[in-house]
């Protein structure tokens, strides 16, 4: 009779495996640098992100969220913008599971910068006054650098982070501009 016994580990850790998915929101603040006067008028993104035990003093946090940012030009334009991103971030460990720095890159895709306003005589004044696009035209892709602080406990997470596009996200015509996002939000983990 042969009796054979073999563990294996996914994640070795300081103190046992950790590795928690999670639901991720809140409230996010995009502004574009460059020939652009957009007003940011807030927005918010959800999606799912895994945190869990890498090496040493670091875990590894990655996710895949989707946004909507809206924005103004000028006192009566307002425009709407969808996007999503894929993030890999290395988390130092200032207190173990509880306070992190996070820092790391992101891949987005996003929509183009779709004009809200309905209003007809608003849309009159704006075609008589040279007009304004209906339109921005975007990057489908991009990609960005991501820092900022996580904490909270195992279950429960909240963020900041602030995110600054590496490439233009929107290169229509003469006009070029990258984007930043303030993100504030929480992670519930399951």
């Amino acid at each position: 009779m042969c009796l054979a016994v073999s563990s294996s580990f996914a994640q070795r850790n300081r103190s046992g495996s950790y590795n928690r998915i999670g639901i991720a929101g809140g409230y996010e603040m995009r502004t574009y640098d460059g020939d652009l006067d957009l007003t940011n008028d807030g927005g918010f993104y959800i999606g799912l992100q895994t945190r869990g035990a890498f090496k040493n003093n670091w875990d590894m946090v990655y996710g895949v969220t989707l946004s909507q940012s809206n924005f103004s030009l000028g006192r009566d334009l307002e425009y709407q913008q969808y996007a999503g991103q894929i993030k890999l971030m290395p988390s130092y460990n200032i207190i173990s599971r509880h306070l992190n720095v996070d820092l790391g890159l992101t891949a987005n895709f996003q929509g183009s910068l779709e004009r809200q306003t309905d209003d007809e005589d608003v849309n009159a004044v704006i075609l008589a006054a040279g007009g304004a696009p209906e339109t921005i035209e975007t990057n489908l892709f991009g990609a960005g650098a991501i820092v900022g602080l996580s904490g909270g406990f195992e279950g429960f997470r909240a963020t900041l982070h602030y995110e600054y596009s590496i490439t233009n996200v929107i290169n229509d015509g003469d006009v070029q501009a990258r984007s930043g996002r303030l993100l504030a939000g929480v992670v519930v983990y399951l």
